[in-house]
């Protein structure tokens, strides 16, 4: 039976329930018109239901009788077929939810039927039932070790080393592991003949019948982690009681009903949901959890003991959902637990229950993709479940590669705050996903719902919010309106010192899930959350402003490489990491308030931070926002030498992004600001820039002249960190003239003096520009102690982008060495890096080479596919000296192929360039010396081809 308002909910869910019903009696009146259907319909006032046979039923009937076959045969038949209406949204979101939860039980049958005709011998027809289980979950280990047995059992060894190995490379690819130790020791047992034995297991009724868990009206998206650490908790024979902690809205209900569906077997007395919600006060409890026991409480005993005594020796799962408010009755759950040994409890609430046998698990959003990733989107879970909610609303619509852009804007706005997604979705049928995403940005009125049949702590993030508000006292609201002022978080000094709050009403505040503690000792807010508090603000925050441009100045002062030359804290990159948005913040307020000779000891760690870290797009925007501001009307002839600054950052941070020609224009703009007035210092700046720029332009000599040029400007003077930098930079450029030895001495001169600093991430680059030298000489012994060295610093947190150039270097080492493996390891890792750091430009060689490891480790799909990015990568920052590197690579994927006739043209080609690298070059000879002598006459035969010809040659055949 459904209760008729269920019915018109599912077929009219934005219309008025009376509208709704009106309908629903019009289908039953068409249905009495046709003579098969009336009979089937049985109606009374407030239930109806359709009584027909249905393969759902004929399918439960084979389970109930432990007919795995009928079953198994009606499931892969169509099943729940014919059943879509592509306008009926809600509809279509419980049909797929039927047929995930008969999915569920399918598996469960197929376990059953597998074990029962291995108990019989018929290890052939296990096997391939087993085979259905793996087309399912093909990493699934449990299915895989079952497969193995049976197919050797069945005499079938030869198909059991095969699945093996097809396993084995699945889970190399996907997750990067190899299979567990029973799986290794099986197969093991396989190839040696030994004597195995069919598993004894003990068979579980499989009951068609839901726990009492409430019904959902849409599928669960992702929270696979989450699931794993719960169910792994759970498990765990200490953990008797686990509370899921975070604000409203983040899904913390969702994921203990999906956690209690996937835990079933493990609770034989059942697992019971308890909703806390509607409770008025703590005393009610017991009422609540006898009823849905279904225990009946005599009024003359205490009603903790008869639930106490009802729940001796079950095991059994509890779920208290809402515990929030009423916090007071937590010990009675200790009571409860005392009762059976083999009792669990799951609790969900917004604030930790303080029970010692508590263990709490913080439940962040869904995970979302940060703003430089724009592939692969629809992988992420915050993005599935936006996609999926816009979709229930508005069942046609189809996502685009810019929509799906926009949404992950929002998820990033909502921090993948799940009922804030979905309530964001809800107004897909009406707006583009931009105008979400702008008035997201704004304002949360959006997120509300005007659905009937939506539960109130559902329907509107405003009015969660503003429940937990008046719940708090008057310091907890004042502190988090303060705290609004931080941008990703804070360290704890500084909210103890710019808020004046006392370390214990912060933890207090964490306890209640407003404030995110991040170890060690660093506290964040979500964003939603301050848009909430920023509305509630009765007071000025000036007060406030002010400390925090000062501290944070503060900040800055002591861990810029710029002050001084005097010796930095180790961890300055990291410091000045973790708060860049405070900094670029409180940048922003001394520029605002014209102060700015103080905000230029802010702008000089930040620019050495976008580059050291290849914060490269976020750098460049900032200082665009930054010029457009000190060259409006508001500063006009006010402090040319920090706009002249940020000409100059500009073009350093656009330069290894290969915007060769914006950079130079930004270096012309830095000259012309300056005019005469720029001093010693400030010239070499611009020198250096240039001296960079024409280096990537591969004008070595001219780079080196002026990068000279600059360091005699800086003779007089403390300059160690500036002198330091060129050093570096000469040694990089005349490394391109082969003046190996000059190089080698600027590199250890700068060396030392960041070693006289403390500058752990220079002496990183340092030691990496030495071992890339030494490999060019052939020292590669050294190289890879020098390597090694680095390797060590570079574990430091913060050094992601230098680790970057070190794995790139080390990875060409072992290709080098002929260590095929490793390095492909350390390209992948450098490539992954690349990512992150968005540099393009140290991804293309590490695409190139690493194809060219692949092939030599006979990877050759791989090989084509990362020669492609690479190709793509080259093309579109128009770096033609990576050209020859490409032809010569596919050259080797050709000889590779055996397709030695059509290798020839690019190895001829890239034979008449003794430009290409020293190395490359002895690779095409090595080629060469394959040639028979038909192929050598053709090789000298062949009329000479342009680069870019070639290219756009190769550029098809990958694609094909």
């Amino acid at each position: 039976w459904i209760s008729r308002s269920e019915l018109a909910f599912l077929f009219m869910p934005d219309a008025e329930e009376a509208k709704a019903l009106k309908m629903v009696r019009s289908i039953f009146y068409r249905i009495k018109q046709i003579d098969w259907a009336a009979d089937y319909l049985e109606l009374e006032r407030r239930k109806a239901r359709f009584n027909i046979s249905t393969d759902t039923q004929a399918f439960k009937t084979a389970i109930a009788k432990e007919d795995w076959k009928a079953a198994r045969k009606i499931y892969k038949a169509p099943f729940l077929a014919d059943f879509s209406t592509a306008d009926l949204a809600t509809y279509n979101a419980w049909i797929d939810l039927e047929r995930f939860d008969y999915g569920v039980l399918y598996k469960d049958v197929l376990v059953s039927y597998s074990s029962a005709l291995e108990q019989q011998g018929s290890h052939k027809a296990a096997a391939e039932i087993i085979g259905d289980l793996l087309e399912l979950n093909p990493l699934a280990e449990d299915y895989i070790q079952n497969y193995l047995r049976n197919s050797y059992l069945a005499g079938r060894k030869n198909i059991a080393l095969e699945r093996y190995q097809k396993f084995c490379e699945q889970l190399a690819q996907e997750y990067d592991s190899l299979p567990l130790p029973e799986t290794q020791d099986l197969i093991e047992s396989i190839k040696n003949n030994a004597r195995l034995e069919p598993q004894q297991v003990s068979q579980q009724k499989i009951t068609t019948q839901s726990p009492n868990l409430p019904s959902q009206a849409s599928n669960f998206i992702g929270r696979k982690n989450d699931l794993k650490l719960l169910r792994e908790e759970l498990k765990n024979s200490d953990a008797r009681l686990i509370s899921i902690i975070g604000l409203g809205g983040m899904g913390k209900t969702r994921l203990a009903i999906e956690l209690a569906k996937t835990s079933q077997a493990d609770f034989a007395d059942g697992i019971y949901f308890i909703e806390l919600a509607s409770l008025d006060k703590a005393t009610e409890l017991n009422n609540q959890v006898a009823k849905t026991l279904g225990l009946t409480l005599a009024p003359q005993k205490q009603a903790v003991e008869q639930i106490k005594t009802y729940l001796i020796d079950k095991e059994s799962l509890l779920i208290f959902d809402n515990f929030e408010h009423i916090l007071e009755a937590a010990l009675i759950l200790e009571d409860y637990l005392q009762a059976s040994s083999r009792l669990k409890i799951i609790v969900t609430s917004r604030q930790r229950l303080s029970l010692k046998t508590e263990s709490c698990y913080d439940l962040e959003g869904l995970n979302y993709p940060s703003e430089n990733i724009t592939n692969s989107l629809e992988e992420y879970d915050a993005i599935k479940l936006f996609v999926n909610s816009a979709k229930r609303v508005a069942p046609k619509m189809l996502f685009s590669d810019t929509e799906l852009l926009d949404a992950a804007a929002i998820t990033r706005q909502l921090e993948g705050l799940p009922l804030a997604l979905e309530l964001a979705a809800s107004w897909c049928r009406i707006m583009p996903v931009q105008r979400i995403s702008q008035e997201l940005s704004t304002s949360y009125e959006l997120l509300k719902s005007e659905y009937i049949g939506v539960a109130l702590k559902h329907k509107n993030m405003k009015a969660i919010w503003e429940q937990t508000w008046q719940n708090l006292s008057q310091k907890k609201r004042e502190t988090l309106a303060k705290f609004t002022i931080f941008k990703g978080g804070a360290s704890l000094k500084a909210v103890e010192e710019i808020t004046n709050t006392h370390f214990t009403v912060l933890l207090s505040l964490v306890n209640e899930s407003l404030l995110k503690r991040i170890p060690p000792n660093r506290f964040d807010m979500h964003e939603l959350l301050k848009q909430f508090a920023t509305d509630k603000l009765t007071t000025s925050l000036q007060d406030t402003k002010n400390k925090h441009a000062n501290y944070y100045w503060n900040l800055a002062f002591e861990n810029s490489p710029q002050a001084g030359g005097k010796k930095l804290p180790t961890d300055f990159l990291q410091k000045l990491d973790d708060d860049r948005l405070n900094l670029k913040s409180s940048w922003w307020y001394l520029v605002d308030n014209k102060d700015l000779e103080r905000s230029i000891t802010i702008l000089n760690p930040l620019g050495y931070l976008f580059l050291s870290k290849a914060y490269y797009k976020e750098g460049a925007e900032f200082y665009k926002k930054s010029l457009e501001k000190l060259n409006s009307q508001e500063f006009v002839g006010q402090n040319h030498s920090l706009i002249a600054n940020l000409y100059v950052k500009s073009a350093n941070i656009l330069m290894p992004q290969g915007e060769l020609e914006a950079a130079q224009e930004q270096l012309r703009r830095g000259l012309e600001v300056l005019g005469d007035e720029a001093d010693n210092s400030q010239r070499a700046n611009l020198l250096e820039v240039s001296a960079r720029i024409h280096y990537y332009n591969e004008e070595f000599l001219e780079a080196k002249k002026q990068i000279l040029h600059a360091l005699r400007l800086l003779e007089d003077g403390d300059y160690r960190q500036k002198k330091a930098s060129m050093w570096q930079s000469i040694g990089i450029i005349i490394v391109e003239l082969k003046e190996y030895e000059d190089a080698e001495k600027y590199y250890y001169k700068a060396m030392e003096s960041y070693q006289e600093i403390g500058d752990e991430y220079n002496i990183m680059v340092a030691l990496n520009n030495i071992a890339a030298l030494k490999m060019r000489t052939g020292e590669l012994t050294e190289a890879k102690k020098l390597l090694e060295k680095a390797s060590k610093i570079s574990k430091l947190e913060g050094a992601n982008r230098v680790t970057m150039h070190i794995f790139n270097t080390i990875a060409s080492l072992c290709y080098k060495q002929k260590d095929y493996l490793e390095g492909e390891s350390y390209f992948l890792d450098v490539i992954e890096l690349c990512k992150q750091a968005n540099d393009n430009t140290v991804s293309v060689a590490a695409f190139i080479i690493l194809a060219k490891t692949q092939i030599k480790i006979n990877k050759n799909l791989a090989a084509k596919k990362n020669l492609k990015e690479g190709l793509r990568l080259a093309s579109l920052l128009d770096l033609e000296s990576q050209y020859l590197e490409i032809i010569l690579a596919y050259c080797q994927f050709l000889f590779a192929d055996n397709n030695i006739e059509a290798a020839l043209l690019y190895l001829g080609h890239v034979l008449e360039h003794d430009d290409i690298k020293e190395f490359s070059y002895q690779e095409a000879i090595e080629l060469k010396a394959e040639l028979n002598q038909k192929q050598l006459k053709m090789l000298k035969a062949l009329k000479p081809s342009k680069t870019k010809d070639l290219i756009a040659e190769i550029r098809i055949k990958l694609n094909n």
